[in-house]
């Protein structure tokens, strides 16, 4: 009984040491099994524990926690091929990742007739809605000139100690609403200060609402008007004649928009109905003063009086923004040594490719809110590799280096991803050897002989066999042998190619010359000629005796020998 207790009790520890085991202790790596590793200049090392996601960053300006990964899984169905990820994650409460900002400002002066001012103000209503809905963070602020430039206040009510509110975010219908219907309230006045209308739009762009928050990649401004300037500054540093472009007045809002150009990535111009009218100092047109004096290059747009082609203007200068809007993230991702790229799995969504390198500047991404009233916006980019082969038996990296570059303000980071890696095993090529004819007793079995070898291995070639009595022919390449280039006969190594080798080799009998002589009383017999023959060693020679006439053959003489 108490032999069967200690049997069970054994039988349950065993049990227990084998439950505690980690699983990777039972189960044998695979070609297909996925580890990470980290770089250190360019060698990358594979890190027991070590997953997809690295360890998340808060950017100090936007208070964005940022999360960030690449992993990798097999194809199935194929070998060697995996299908390669990169995520990132972007949670804030504040400015949404990829966020921009657009300033409006409409020329509402005199000369902007009722239709002209009803149409920009569709037009831009229009571009609002398309804007707002396109994504997250999509920031607007509205300025309108006369005489004077008016930045508008989106806050309700008026209380002295109130914060002014110049910035919303149109992605939020709310705001939408609350942004369309400042734009319904302007009315014309006076006469055209553009200058004052740059400077507020320029001043808005570095309201503490966008100006760290959003990168210079992500500002642009879009400035309507139908005619020439025709006053600058305000107050007492103000000028103008109200009714004409002087040369004060012309380089005073020329400075302006250079001064603008400077905060903003882009300032578009619609020349509005004034398109052929002419500046009084410059004597240019107007269209021309807009495309080559204030507009960023290639971004002055011209607009008629009546049908649709305000509308299309700006819903032109829509598709221009937004085919421009950033993450604010730069991914750069190079191929691994050994690794082949599928050009065709990576489209759009800001992916290119370079000499096997993918730059992606994500763009688009996917917004959720979250419960605490934050809200995650994430980017994902997928594309197929396929390890090739490998010079020797080890775990390869996917890619080399990958960094994810962005700004924290005006400082620059650089974040490493976790990289991933696979085994895998390099090709084998048999070297084998062979008889290209019948083998004599005792020569080896060459059953053994050779062996496995991978690409650009150094292979000793097998000794030649030897047998008594035999010559071996040495070993050479057989006809339907891999080329081995350099290798000729008789050489003692070889370097592997990617392909079986096969050598063959010949034995022959040696040979050897023998003489007969008949004797008589320890004399040679007189008369009788010696017999001189040829024949293969180990072979048997016999009737070598010879009927003398006068003589007998003494008993006991050879009559054969080997």
């Amino acid at each position: 009984m108490n032999v069967r207790k200690r049997g069970l009790a054994l039988l349950m520890c065993i049990c227990m040491i084998f439950t505690l085991l980690p699983f990777s202790a039972l189960a044998d790596a695979t070609a297909q099994d996925v580890v990470y590793g980290t770089y250190s200049g360019t060698t990358w090392t594979p890190q027991k524990g070590l997953t997809a996601e690295n360890v998340p960053y808060t950017n100090n300006t936007t208070g964005a926690d940022v999360k960030y990964s690449k992993t990798a899984t097999p194809v199935d169905g194929e070998d060697d091929a995996y299908n390669v990820t990169l995520k990132i994650e972007s949670t804030t409460k504040e400015t949404a990742p990829g966020a921009s900002a657009v300033v409006l400002v409409i020329d509402n002066s005199n000369s902007m007739t009722d239709d002209r001012l009803n149409s920009a103000k569709a037009a831009a209503k229009a571009f609002v809605d398309s804007y707002g809905k396109s994504g997250s963070g999509r920031y607007i602020a509205l300025v309108s000139f006369a005489t004077y430039a008016k930045k508008y206040d989106f806050s309700e009510g008026w209380w002295p100690w109130r914060d002014k509110v110049y910035w919303l975010d149109a992605s939020n219908a709310d705001n939408r609403i609350a942004i369309n219907a400042s734009i319904d309230k302007m009315g014309r006045n006076g006469g055209t200060n553009f200058e004052q209308g740059l400077s507020a739009a320029n001043d808005l762009l570095k309201d503490g609402a966008v100006y760290k928050k959003i990168s210079k990649d992500n500002k642009f401004v879009i400035a309507l008007t139908d005619g020439q300037p025709t006053y600058w500054g305000s107050g007492y540093l103000s000028g103008g004649t109200g009714n004409s472009c002087d040369e004060t007045t012309y380089n005073k809002t020329i400075a302006a928009a250079d001064t603008l150009k400077k905060t903003a990535e882009y300032l578009y111009t619609v020349c509005y109905g004034a398109e052929n009218e002419t500046i009084d100092y410059s004597k240019e047109t107007v269209g021309d003063f807009l495309e080559n004096r204030i507009a960023s290059t290639g971004k002055a747009y011209n607009a008629a009086d009546g049908g649709d082609s305000l509308s299309k203007a700006f819903a032109q200068i829509y598709k221009s923004i937004e085919q421009g809007i950033s993450s604010g993230f730069t991914v750069i991702d190079p191929m691994g040594e050994y690794v082949n790229l599928d050009s065709a799995s990576l489209t759009g969504n800001g992916a290119s490719v370079n000499n096997g390198t993918i730059t992606w500047e994500p763009k688009n991404g996917n917004t959720v809110d979250n419960p605490d009233g934050s809200k995650t916006t994430t980017y994902t980019l997928t594309y197929k590799v396929t390890l090739g082969e490998v010079p020797e038996d080890d775990t390869y990296p996917l890619n080399k280096d990958t960094t994810l570059e962005f700004k924290d303000g005006e400082t620059a980071k650089t974040l490493h991803f976790n990289v991933p890696g696979v085994y895998r095993e390099a090709p084998k090529y048999m070297v084998t050897y062979k008889y290209a004819n019948a083998a004599p007793e005792g020569a080896p079995d060459l059953a053994t002989w050779g062996g496995s070898y991978n690409k650009d291995a150094t292979v000793t070639v097998a000794d030649k066999p030897s047998v008594d009595g035999w010559t071996f022919s040495g070993w050479e390449l057989a006809n339907d042998s891999t080329a081995v280039t350099g290798y000729n006969k008789g050489d003692t190594s070889f370097t592997m190619p990617a392909g079986d080798v096969k050598f063959v080799g010949t034995w022959s009998r040696n040979t050897a010359n023998y003489t007969v002589r008949y004797y008589w009383n320890g004399q040679p017999i007189p008369g009788v000629d010696e017999m001189t023959r040829s024949a293969d060693v180990g072979t048997k020679i016999d009737n070598i005796s010879k009927n003398i006439d006068g003589y007998t053959v003494k008993d006991g003489q050879p009559t054969d020998f080997v």
